[in-house]
Formats: C-alpha cells, structure tokens, sequence
C-alpha cells in the first residue's frame, strides 16, 4: 500500500460492488468511501463489514460528494501527496490504479486521467471533441483521475458543484501545469448508472460545453468570466 496515496470512491446505491471496488484499491493506498446518502442498504453494510467511510448528510450528487471526500483527504492525510478518484461501479478497473499512480510520478503532471476506450453517451463524445481541441485532454469526465495534493488544496474551495470537476482542467491550463493521459479499457455494467438520469446529465454536459466554449472566447478576447 502507498502511504503518501490516498483513494477517494464516490458511493451511491452501490451495494453488489463496493466491497469489490474497496477491497482490490486498498492495495494501493488510503481508501476513502464517500457515500452519497444511498438509500439501498449500503451504509449498514459497510458498518457491518466494519469499513470505513464519509456520509453525506443528504444526496448532493456526484460533485460535491468527490469534494466532500477531497476536503476530508486534505484535512485528515496532511502528509499524502497525491488523491486519486475511481468510481464504485466497477465501470473502471482497478488493475489501472498502479499504473496511474506510477505516471503522475513520472510524467511530473499536476492530473493524470484514465481515458476511457467508450463512452455512456453522445455527449461525452461531444465534450472530449471539445476538450481535445481547446486543452488536448480527451476525457475530462473520467472519474479514474489521479491529482497532486497541493494542486487540489490550492483550487478545491473555487470548484463548481456542477461541472464533473472540469474547473481543474481549467485551473491546470490556467498555469501551464502538466495534464497526462493513458488509455483505460472499461467494464461495461451491467445496470444503469446512478449519477443521475440521462436527460440531466446530458443536460449538464451541454451546460459544461457552452460554458467552456464562452471561457475560451473570453480568455481570448482578455475578458473577465467565469472563474
């Protein structure tokens, strides 16, 4: 296990894989379950099973429950020097986890992002279209990302609660830090994702690239928007 690593799982209504998803990362560090006030049994099961974990109060969603776990990260592991995300849905393989882990050190970059082989919809295509062509990143939306702490702590209270955690894309470019990107082959699952319905979150995904669309147009023009 990596003790300056630790291992963020953002948790909703994930019962028949979260044991699976805790017990393979443990291996590579500091693991964190964040659970997203689920409602399916999860929380009693992992009391029961005696493993360790933040609750959130009440479902905040996606974003904010990765926040959550960033903060608590920060605050508790003040000796860590990297964060990595993996979801709990086993879409994301945790065979990648050394080798994110491995490529953050090498490649000296403030983010590494496990680029997924598919997508679940039209609009994530059409935001890695997006982003490859204004920042060279291809997918922004992965959740298997790994980040250095220091980067993190200095952004985490300017995130949006709405963007999927893009803003430290925008934050990283901003500075001219290092975003590297490896291939990742993705599990298919076998139930639908719980991140939220498909018109919502296509929705967001619209939202996130109009606005990234106008913040480039801005930067360009030397206008003021959008932090």
């Amino acid at each position: 296990m990596e003790k300056n690593q630790v291992i963020i799982i953002p948790c909703y209504n994930e019962i028949k894989t979260i044991l699976s998803i805790y017990n393979k990362a443990k291996k590579f560090g500091k693991v964190i379950i964040v659970d997203d006030f689920s409602d399916d049994g999860t929380r009693k099961f992992l009391k029961e099973k005696q493993i360790f974990f933040v609750k959130n109060k009440k479902n905040y969603g996606y974003e904010k429950t990765l926040i959550n776990g960033f903060k608590y990260a920060i605050r508790k592991y003040k000796n860590a020097d990297y964060i990595l995300t993996i979801d709990a849905d086993n879409e994301l393989p945790t065979k990648y986890i050394s080798k994110i882990q491995k490529k953050i050190k090498n490649d000296k970059a403030q983010i590494v992002i496990g680029k997924r082989n598919q997508f679940n919809r039209y609009t994530e295509k059409l935001i890695s279209i997006i982003f490859k062509n204004l920042f060279d990143v291809d997918d922004p939306l992965s959740g298997l990302k790994i980040y250095k702490k220091s980067f993190i702590k200095k952004y985490i209270d300017l995130v949006s609660k709405n963007l999927f955690l893009v803003d430290f894309i925008f934050f990283c470019k901003s500075e001219g830090a290092q975003i590297s990107e490896f291939k990742i082959n993705v599990n298919r699952r076998k139930d639908g994702a719980r991140v939220g319905s498909n018109i919502k979150v296509n929705f967001k995904i619209m939202i996130i690239c109009l606005r990234v669309i106008i913040k480039k147009i801005c930067n360009y023009l030397n206008l003021k928007i959008l932090k």
